[in-house]
């Protein structure tokens, strides 16, 4: 059985909780890999749709909605008519958030896993040379490229009918998470049910230990223990401890000021396409 829905993003706006409540519901199958990036690769696409059916999907029991989760859809230009090639009849939900809050979320990950080192803004302003040096680099350090949502939706409307794109905001899922999964469920063809809730929080961002001195220096760091490390491991080191020093969430003035000079056409042309108001993220009423 092929997969008739795909959760395609945005990284950092909720698709982990989708994943959880589709997974959930009686009525729908989940691929077990959470993210099977299938459309998105070359390596995996170019072994086909049989590849993808008997690795995916094949513990299949005859649920009515048969879905994946990859957040790389939304961002590579190309997926979408990949996933229209295989797939044409399938739907797309995508969630969305304030692209500021979801890049301080991004930046906030890597900075987690050690991904990471220069402060927010420093990362913002980092991100056109990091990807001019190296055009993958936007799959990790896209914090910007991945919340410009209506441009990435594009390649989607050109590809199917709107009518089979759904789009759900972040904030209907922290205001109120049941109303907002029914409309997902309604959307996919399954009856709500009651009692399927997530509650995630942001895991913490532990320091990188450096105990000792001169050769007898030792490194500890999310469960790791590196004896003698490299001199840029421990300039790394210390300017992510730097870095964490600093941390501090994301102040609702600075996310509105970061949309409204980063994202206000994209913000304003998806408000439009959505249909819904999205002015608080401008701090509009």
């Amino acid at each position: 059985m092929l997969p008739n829905f795909l959760i395609i993003g945005a990284q950092r706006s909720g698709t982990t909780t989708l994943w959880i409540a589709c997974d959930r519901h009686p009525n729908i199958y989940m691929s077990p890999t959470r993210e099977t990036a299938f459309f998105c690769n070359d390596g995996l696409y170019n072994r086909g749709i049989t590849f993808y059916e008997t690795t995916f999907f094949h513990e299949w029991s005859g649920q009515r909605a048969v879905g994946e989760k990859t957040p790389e859809y939304l961002l590579y230009p190309g997926t979408a008519a990949r996933i229209r090639r295989l797939l044409p009849d399938a739907r797309m939900v995508v969630t969305v958030r304030s692209p500021a809050e979801r890049a301080h979320s991004n930046w906030r990950h890597n900075l987690m896993f050690g991904w990471e080192s220069l402060p927010f803004r420093e990362a913002l302003d980092a991100e056109p040379d990091r990807i001019a040096a190296n055009k993958n680099a936007i799959g990790r350090f896209g914090y910007l490229a991945r919340g410009k949502y209506r441009r990435q939706l594009d390649q989607y409307y050109y590809e199917f009918d709107r009518e089979q794109v759904h789009i759900l905001l972040f904030d209907d899922l922290i205001a109120d998470q049941a109303a907002a999964l029914a409309m997902m469920y309604r959307f996919l063809g399954v009856e709500p049910v009651e009692g399927v809730t997530i509650h995630e929080g942001q895991a913490p961002i532990t320091r990188i230990e450096v105990e000792g001195t001169g050769s007898n220096v030792t490194i500890r760091f999310k469960g790791r223990t590196i004896r003698q490390p490299s001199e840029q491991l421990r300039a790394f080191a210390e300017q992510y401890n730097k870095t964490l020093e600093t941390l501090k969430p994301l102040s609702k003035e600075e996310a509105i000021e970061i949309n409204r000079t980063m994202f206000f056409d994209d913000i304003d042309a998806l408000s439009e396409c959505a249909k819904r108001n999205l002015g608080p993220w401008l701090g509009k009423s």
